[in-house]
């Protein structure tokens, strides 16, 4: 089904906003269904005729107890991913290459449910307990060889059931060389472990057959707008760039160069600097520059000095501000 593909093309925007979401003229084929198609490839090509049923709801999550997940119903519709963008500012899985690693990484939780995998004692050994609480945020590592790399934000670092299912995902993903990859990292223990579960899951059935739909969207009494409030608010993007009015001294919103020059010359130098000036963690300093260069393309600041002495500048900006910085727990990733 092509992306320009639109069910809602003849509603205003907000005459969409206002809908309830159990009212929508959807039915619950996501945009992206070849890629489900894909997937089901996947998993015959590894030997696991066992295929995860999927539904819209939400968000994306696969409940406890069930051989399946959900994924957003704002997939069901080009309109609706362009008014999520609009309102949220990002819709996750709304391209075939995203969409995909998401359905990989949900997939290994809806097989751990079908199978009781966690109680397999190697793989508790390995990856850690599920029963481990979920924390409210990490800090990730993001030169760790400890864990596979696979979605945003070293999300395998999160929780053992989010390794498990980052490194199934790796696992699956075709013409990886994950062996070769991940040659001489302790990740790779992890790998082999999901490489010898699944093959030991050749000609099994699940133990869950059930097929509950669990928050289905066809349920969702709120309107869209209320949804997108919603999903706004619990992704914390109400919360401003933090460099927001610190940096307008130092540049212009006209000029010849982009103030992105002076990353791409000098961001190693600038990461190590901080590191060195403010005694911070270098995966902090990476996030403060990464969030510093953020606030230069959404107000597509350009430079007004030199390269050289905006350089410095900036090593300042940064250095005066890293003790706020950790103070308002900006370099956590929240769950």
């Amino acid at each position: 089904m092509p992306m320009t593909h639109s069910t809602l093309s003849s509603y205003s925007d907000d005459e969409i906003l206002s809908m309830r979401i159990k009212d929508l003229p959807l039915d619950s084929r996501p945009l992206f269904d070849g890629q489900l198609s894909k997937l089901r490839s996947e998993l015959k090509r590894r030997g696991i005729e066992w295929m995860p049923h999927v539904w819209p709801s939400e968000e994306w999550f696969s409940p406890d107890g069930v051989g399946g997940f959900a994924f957003p119903f704002t997939l069901l519709d080009s309109k609706l991913i362009k008014l999520e963008k609009k309102h949220v500012g990002l819709s996750e899985g709304s391209n075939e290459k995203e969409f995909l690693k998401l359905i990989r990484h949900e997939c290994a939780h809806a097989l751990d449910n079908a199978f009781h995998l966690r109680k397999i004692k190697s793989r508790q050994r390995v990856f850690g307990l599920s029963s481990t609480p979920y924390p409210s945020y990490y800090i990730p590592k993001q030169n760790s060889r400890e864990y596979v790399k696979h979605l945003p934000q070293g999300y395998a670092q999160a929780h053992p059931e989010e390794d498990w299912a980052e490194t199934f995902a790796v696992w699956l993903t075709p013409k990886n060389q994950w062996k070769k990859k991940y040659a001489n990292w302790p990740a790779l223990e992890k790998l082999m472990l999901v490489d010898n579960v699944m093959d030991n899951l050749r000609g099994l059935s699940p133990k869950i057959n059930r097929k509950d739909t669990p928050l289905h969207f066809k349920d969702d009494e709120r309107t869209v707008r209320e949804y997108f409030s919603w999903r706004k608010k619990s992704l914390g993007l109400r919360q401003r760039n933090f460099y927001e009015n610190k940096v307008n001294e130092l540049f212009s919103i006209q000029g010849r160069k982009h103030a992105n020059e002076v990353f791409k010359r000098y961001e190693s130098i600038i990461c190590s600097k901080l590191v060195k000036r403010s005694g911070i963690d270098r995966n902090v300093a990476k996030l403060m520059i990464k969030e510093l260069k953020q606030e230069c393309k959404s107000k597509n600041y350009h430079l007004k000095y030199s390269s050289i002495k905006t350089k410095r500048a900036v090593e300042d900006v940064l250095a005066a501000h890293s003790a706020d910085f950790l103070k308002k727990k900006r370099h956590r990733v929240f769950m």
